[in-house]
């Protein structure tokens, strides 16, 4: 879910065609090809447009548009001129942009909206075709995502930004092996910020923790030496932070979350990341505080589920179900966030034949290790417990050192009648996050006794 919140991030116009990396957020301006295809080094001095006078609030650089400045500069000069595929193609990109500062779903389907067009306009635009892969990717229609990246890749094997888009569909749909290749040819060809962080997610959904961590803190390291956006690391660092939180290192973790300034896009995952931090440390009224300030700046399901967690757990029921009953009409009308709305259901513990047909749905979409442990879970929930093992079983043969999935397979395991495999499942959660839950933590704990737990 995007959050609807203040936009900051600020392009220079006379860098329109640069690569994005847009499916993973980053500072908005990187070298690479234009959608004409030209290389474009990254300028010292740009200048403004010249159909197009400098806003008045330009500032002391008066061409420096924001996104919402630049969809509209593009909007007019397509009305103006439909058939004008290069301003359809640039569109297309401040609608991903848009939508990646917290513009809202429609921007993804506008965006691949004008990309259409300018194809069919142009068919041999091949970096447009690159970025209507992204578009796609973004509705989490990855399959379709991939076909067009590899179309990219195949008419432009130097299209930086088409080999992003390619790695990132082949990791969504759980296509490890082949993702990970692809992302070692990107290193190889731009060893830039974007890529580290690409190289980063794929270490963390292999189990590679110290190397996912180690490369993100280069990503980040990187994008603030090389970058002339002021906190163009803000976005790596809250990655950084979210991994070290999953790994129970939750004093480095609020360091790195607490130092992401006020006023740029990064700062409500990070408040969301403090949040997190102080309930695993137990600090329940400090984490309320910042899950309402979080959920203020947007909603985003993960954020809304962790603080309807906390009401429940100080009593404040009523508050808790008006919250998950929000989330839930949101969910409903939004097809992408069929796997939050399953989990959802299941936690509820209401809906769940229809929490199950989400989950198969999903899998369907994308058979990645989300995909399987949500199903794992949906099925454990209806009652289904020796095939929700066989799933969740797909799921941990990934690798990734999720301390609930763990969790949850601990319990899939129990009910299913494999009591050794539960406990070691649940010893294994606590192992990997003593602290991974304000509840579910103290639950495997008492499921294992004093003795068996962790300490």
């Amino acid at each position: 879910m995007s959050p609807s919140r203040p936009l900051s991030t600020r392009t220079v116009i006379a860098c329109l065609g640069a690569v994005l990396f847009v499916a993973v957020p980053a500072p908005a301006w990187q070298p690479g090809r234009s959608p004409e295809g030209v290389q474009e080094p990254r300028p010292a001095k740009p200048e403004p447009p010249t159909d197009e006078p400098p806003p008045e609030d330009g500032g002391p650089i008066a061409f420096m548009y924001s996104t919402e400045q630049a969809v509209a500069l593009f909007e007019r000069r397509v009305a103006a001129n439909p058939n004008d595929f290069q301003s359809l193609a640039r569109l297309g990109q401040f609608r991903l942009l848009l939508a990646r500062e917290g513009g809202g779903p429609e921007c993804y389907t506008e965006a691949e909206a004008a990309l259409r067009r300018a194809l069919e306009l142009n068919p041999k635009l091949s970096a447009a075709e690159g970025l209507l892969a992204a578009a796609l990717n973004g509705q989490h229609r990855f399959a379709e995502g991939l076909e067009h990246a590899r179309s990219a890749v195949e008419a432009d094997p130097e299209d930086l930004n088409a080999r992003a888009v390619l790695s990132d569909s082949l990791l969504e749909l759980g296509r490890y092996d082949e993702a990970e290749a692809e992302v070692r040819r990107l290193y190889e060809l731009a060893p830039v910020p974007e890529v580290e962080a690409r190289c980063s997610r794929l270490a963390e959904r292999r189990g590679r923790v110290d190397e996912a961590i180690g490369r993100m803190t280069r990503a980040a390291e990187a994008a603030s030496a090389s970058s002339v956006f002021p906190h163009a690391d803000a976005w790596y660092r809250v990655q950084l932070a979210d991994l070290l939180t999953s790994a129970g290192r939750l004093d480095e973790a609020e360091a790195v979350y607490a130092a992401i300034p006020e006023g740029i896009d990064a700062y409500h995952d990070a408040t969301a990341g403090l949040a997190r931090v102080k309930a695993c440390r137990g600090e329940t009224e400090s984490a309320i505080q910042l899950y309402e300030r979080a959920v203020a700046l947007g909603p985003d399901p993960m954020m809304v589920v962790g603080l309807a967690e906390l009401y429940r757990l100080v009593g404040r029921e009523a508050e808790a179900g008006s919250l998950l009953r929000a989330l839930e009409d949101e969910l409903r009308s939004r097809p992408d966030e069929r796997r939050h709305l399953a989990l959802l259901y299941c936690d509820e513990g209401d809906r769940l034949p229809e929490a199950l047909a989400l989950a198969r749905r999903d899998l369907e979409d994308r058979q990645d290790v989300d995909a399987f442990a949500t199903l794992a879970w949906a099925l454990h929930k209806n009652g289904r417990h020796a095939e929700a093992a066989e799933a969740i079983d797909r799921a941990l043969g990934v690798g990734t050192r999720d301390a609930l999935m763990h969790y949850r397979a601990g319990l899939i395991f129990e009910a299913a009648g494999d009591l050794d495999r539960s406990r070691a499942l649940l010893r294994e959660a606590l192992a990997i996050n003593p602290r991974f839950s304000p509840s579910l933590a103290d639950d495997a704990r008492r499921r294992l006794g004093a003795d068996e737990a962790p300490k």
